[in-house]
């Protein structure tokens, strides 16, 4: 055990290096700290006049030290709960699924101005809400899942009219995923594109992945993969050869397509570490590193060259700390930081916000603006929590939603975060402090409000 922790503590120093080198001169002071290690501005301003354009890395350097604070700008309010919020990967499209069947596309090609309405797609087949959405890579199809297994797509450039009906106004596709490992139905709870635009992952209530050919239009690769649901899935890196999968069962997996004729059946490699389910996996994109949200109320970092042999049932002798409640309507009975795995292979963890009620989900912030330093989290408390790596602390806690804040996301390009809660707000966070206020206002826990928000439900 101390020879896993030692290994544990040598790759969290390996990423803060990594992450480091995207930021250049910041230093284990936080934002807003005037550190010895922290590369003044001006004299940033001073260099480009002198010789010329910045580099993208010391572009990376100005623009990870702010972050959006204040009140958020309201792009819309409705009367039903918002379970999804994202962008597009180019940053031109912002996504919003509600529970009244909807889902909301919003033209956000112009940051600075008000965001526009682009398509409403009044989803087909809804069992108690939109659980998830993914859009191509070239940005033609939108999938959703609705807690079935059957997926729809719809080709959002197939007409110009702002609402999509199915049979009225537009073809919403299915793609059925067929029989499931279960006797009875299924439901798929979370979707990934790869990165060619030519399959879909998929997680589902059947305790399975699934990898589903769009041009086929069939399951060519499916794994009983899991003891309970698989709330999470998504491929580690662009090669879309490895993927993870995270389950109620509180197991990360990790599966490698190359392995056998039809897919992998049986997983690579499993990262213990949470003690209750896993909500929301993301990853960092270099096919080494992601985070996760679990219902134990934390954010873990991990790294996948630290999984365990599938195999290998020395996990399970150890008692692993259980309790016996429900998240949807109970809080968390434990206190997160007491609270551990015996066989923790995760790297780090942030606790603070809370994984209650719904599945909350956690982002890795953008690399070209922000270096990738930071991690953050929506909340049950409707709050949008944002934690550093490089201090290994809570940066900032944006609040606004009266209600549960389930999803959020970083624009990939704009110092732009957008968030939307169970009180039917889609919102965005873009107010930016001045740094020459103090050196430093833009930095800390610098939003509407500074103190964490008392953990009594």
């Amino acid at each position: 055990k101390r020879e896993e922790k030692e290994e544990r503590e040598r790759s969290f120093e390996r990423l803060r290096s990594i992450l480091l080198a995207h930021v250049g001169g910041a230093s284990s002071d936080g934002p807003s700290s005037p550190g010895r290690g922290r590369l003044h501005t001006a004299r940033l301003l001073r260099s480009r006049e002198a010789m010329g354009h910045w580099s993208p890395s010391k572009r990376t350097r100005i623009s990870s030290r702010v972050l959006p604070q204040g009140d958020p700008e309201v792009v819309d309010l409705g009367n039903s709960r918002a379970y999804i919020g994202h962008f597009a990967e180019n940053g031109n499209v912002f996504v919003a699924g509600f529970q009244n069947q909807t889902i909301r596309l919003y033209d956000v090609s112009q940051t600075h101005k008000p965001w526009r309405l682009r398509k409403e797609i009044v989803a087909r087949a809804l069992n108690w809400t939109i659980t998830d959405t993914c859009l191509s890579p070239n940005q033609q199809l939108l999938i959703y899942a609705t807690i079935s297994p059957v997926l729809h797509a719809v080709n959002i450039n197939a007409t110009e009219g702002l609402r999509s009906e199915q049979n009225i106004t537009d073809l919403h596709m299915p793609l059925d995923f067929g029989e499931g490992f279960s006797e009875g139905a299924f439901g798929l709870w979370a979707i990934n594109f790869s990165k060619d635009g030519r399959f879909i992952l998929a997680g589902s209530s059947d305790y399975a992945t699934y990898l589903y050919d769009i041009e086929q239009q069939k399951v060519i690769s499916r794994a009983h993969a899991h003891k309970d649901d698989v709330n999470s899935v998504c491929f580690v890196d662009d090669s879309d050869q490895v993927y993870l999968s995270g389950s109620d069962d509180c197991m990360i997996k990790v599966w490698d397509r190359r392995v056998g004729e039809d897919g992998p059946r049986r997983a690579q490699g499993k990262l213990p570490g949470h003690t209750e389910g896993i909500t929301y996996l993301s990853p960092k994109g270099d096919g080494r590193y992601f985070i996760s949200n679990g219902k134990d109320q934390k954010c873990k970092v991990w790294d996948i060259r630290a999984a365990c042999n599938s195999t290998n049932s020395q996990v399970t002798k150890e008692t692993i700390p259980k309790f016996f409640w429900d998240y949807r309507w109970q809080p968390y009975p434990g206190n997160p930081e007491k609270v551990k795995h015996p066989h923790d292979r995760s790297i780090f963890t942030f606790t603070g916000h809370r994984v209650l009620q719904t599945l909350i989900r956690c982002r890795w912030s953008p690399l070209e603006t922000t270096g990738q330093r930071y991690v953050f989290s929506g909340s049950q408390c409707g709050s949008l929590f944002v934690y550093d790596i490089l201090t290994g602390k809570r940066t900032a806690v944006l609040r606004f939603h009266r209600s549960v804040m389930r999803d959020c996301d970083w624009h990939p390009h704009q110092p732009l975060l957008a968030s939307v809660g169970w009180d039917g707000s889609v919102v965005r966070w873009r107010k930016l402090a001045d740094e020459e206020e103090g050196d430093g206002a833009s930095g800390g826990e610098h939003s509407a409000s500074l103190s964490p928000p008392p953990m009594e439900l």
